[in-house]
């Protein structure tokens, strides 16, 4: 059997417009997806640049396939169970940070790039003030980019035409307000000059997203059926499920550069994605925290299953229609579609999302913010009484009661959002952990040696944290 590649598709080649930190599944699935869409409808013109920011791995499939590969989207579309595969061919190349790294800061050059696309995990976007420039490359994330941009800056003499536009997909608050923030401390670090810091300044958009699709990745149980049924090899084939949502929350208007919504694609321009991450989480999120417990109980296993159980899905209704929908800010035909959707997301046929695995991520997550209030109070109670305080760090830097009690709070917050985070990453881990279990017969070696009583005992476990979820779900 052939294997996928340029020969096969007969691809097109287009300008390169958009450099891609990560070659994972995600941003293949979801990003390079779309553009291959816009392509396709005329409405963008332009290639990807795959970049892996790693050292550990290799690109060797990606080389063999000539960066060619299969979307199979797998669910229920307008009422019925459907698989739509898709050849992508949006990718014209990728480059390997580390062992070309001339070629990798040769794309800085391209005069017809215009977007920096990432997802280097919620762990990418930080400043480490140890990184170096002369490094080649720099070891984070915002230390490749800040480096990538000054090249270009240089290059193209400081033309304000010329700067470029991110789009970060990690899954962190205000991402793209968090990238800019490492790339100017950066730039002070390094000493790289006030006209580089305005260029990055004016002529560079770092807009914030908000993305939403369930990629179950690369089908390895089944690879041979799949080669089989499409007819040649494709060893980096991507499966998802066919619902997707981007907003892009940006203070300049990109929409006619980069305007994938002219294609029919669920693309958002907003200066205010907050409204439809509350949507996502209230909705979404907070549909999951209120039924799964209770269907686990009444003898399900997996979302699906109780989407077929009247009284666990007219619950659910209920929870989502009269005590969610009336806390959100969006129009309320807009909230009653994506709760539609929803549903039928939950009801996907391809896809096996145990109940246990969201369980664990609420028992996980109901530990956090009480740790931090816990850790607050000890840590003023120890100011308060005049006792040692070098556990939180520096501390001896700051003079008077009021700052250190500021100081803590400021720690506290951090955590706070750490917390939020690690929700989002366990997400994440749980729909990982979904193929898992249908891929390697985890349940049934597994989930399947629990006894009644172990069931029991660790739905008992898991109930303390129903409570705490459904009001935050519901309440924010």
């Amino acid at each position: 059997m052939d294997i996928l590649n340029k020969a096969k598709t007969g691809k097109k080649e287009r300008p390169i417009k958009v450099v891609q930190f990560g070659e994972g599944n995600f941003l293949r699935g979801f990003v390079d997806y779309m553009i291959d869409i816009a392509n396709e409808q005329g409405k963008f013109d332009g290639d990807i640049v795959l970049i892996k920011p790693i050292e550990f791995g290799n690109l060797d499939m990606f080389h063999k396939q000539d960066c060619q590969y299969t979307v199979s989207l797998r669910g229920n579309v307008n009422g019925e169970a459907k698989i739509i595969n898709r050849i992508v061919t949006s990718v014209a190349d990728a480059v390997d940070t580390y062992n070309e790294y001339d070629k990798y800061m040769g794309l800085a050059e391209i005069d017809t790039l215009r977007f920096v696309v990432s997802n280097t995990t919620e762990a990418g976007i930080v400043y480490d003030d140890t990184d170096k420039f002369e490094s080649e490359p720099p070891k984070t994330f915002p230390g490749k980019l800040t480096k990538f941009l000054y090249h270009r800056f240089e290059t193209f003499k400081g033309d304000m035409s010329k700067g470029l536009v991110m789009l970060p997909v990690e899954l962190i608050d205000d991402n793209g307000i968090m990238l800019k923030k490492c790339v100017m401390q950066l730039i002070e670090l390094w000493g790289l000059g006030v006209e580089f810091k305005k260029w990055v300044d004016e002529a560079c958009v770092f807009t914030s997203t908000l993305v939403d699709r369930i990629i179950t990745g690369y089908p390895r149980a089944t690879e041979k059926e799949e080669w089989e049924k499409l007819g040649y090899e494709d060893h980096i084939m991507v499966t998802g499920e066919p619902f997707a949502l981007w907003v892009i929350e940006s203070a300049k208007d990109i929409s006619k550069e980069f305007p994938l919504p002219d294609a029919g694609l669920p693309v958002i321009f907003t200066d205010n994605q907050k409204p439809y991450k509350q949507r996502k989480v209230r909705i979404l999120n907070g549909a999951h925290t209120s039924f799964v417990l209770a269907s686990y109980l009444c003898g399900n296993d997996i979302v699906r299953q109780s989407m077929h159980d009247d009284d666990i899905r007219n619950f659910m209704l209920k929870t989502i229609y009269d005590e969610v929908i009336p806390t959100l800010s969006l129009p309320e035909e807009e909230l009653k579609q994506f709760a539609g959707e929803v549903v039928n997301r939950f009801d996907n046929p391809y896809v096996d999302h145990a109940l246990l695995a969201i369980s664990l991520t609420q028992s996980v997550l109901c530990i956090v913010p009480h740790f931090v209030v816990i850790m607050i109070f000890y840590l003023v109670l120890r100011i308060s009484q005049g006792q040692d305080t070098s556990v939180i760090g520096n501390t001896e830097i700051l003079v008077g009661i009021e700052d250190q009690i500021y100081y803590i709070g400021e720690l506290g917050l951090d955590l706070l959002r750490c917390y939020e985070q690690m929700g989002i990453i366990l997400a994440e881990m749980s729909a990982s952990l979904d193929t898992l279990q249908g891929s390697a017969g985890f349940e049934t070696e597994v989930m399947g040696d629990l006894t009644d009583t172990d069931r029991q005992i660790l739905v008992g476990v898991l109930c303390v944290s129903v409570d705490h979820h459904v009001v935050r779900a519901v309440h924010g």
